[in-house]
């Protein structure tokens, strides 16, 4: 009787044992693919926040280069208006000063 109680006995540790290694193994399988989909979601954001933040960050050059460009054009234009003036003003001078001459040659 020792025999069979002992087999029984045995064979119920045996049984518990392997349902806890069957728990232990399940629950370090879900705690595997919690790590993983986290890691998965967390790389995700981060990719999206990284495209997100280069995205305002090329709007935000790009708005600058447009507001440089036009001051630059503006700067450029209003140069070019008092560069015409003054040369307008230079070739005026310079005509009437040579008027001048030769009239006083002239006489």
């Amino acid at each position: 009787m020792d025999a069979i109680d002992y087999s029984k006995k045995f064979n119920n540790e045996r049984q518990d044992f392997y349902e806890k290694v069957q728990k232990n193994n399940k629950s370090h399988e879900d705690h595997v693919e919690n790590l993983k989909s986290t890691n998965e979601k967390r790389i995700e954001n981060r990719a999206e926040n990284y495209a997100k933040g280069r995205k305002e960050l090329e709007e935000t050059y790009q708005d600058r280069y447009e507001e440089l460009n036009k001051s630059q054009k503006d700067v450029l234009s209003e140069k070019n208006a008092k560069y015409s003036e003054a040369l307008k003003a230079n070739k005026s001078e310079f005509h009437e000063q040579r008027r001048e001459a030769l009239s006083d040659f002239n006489e």
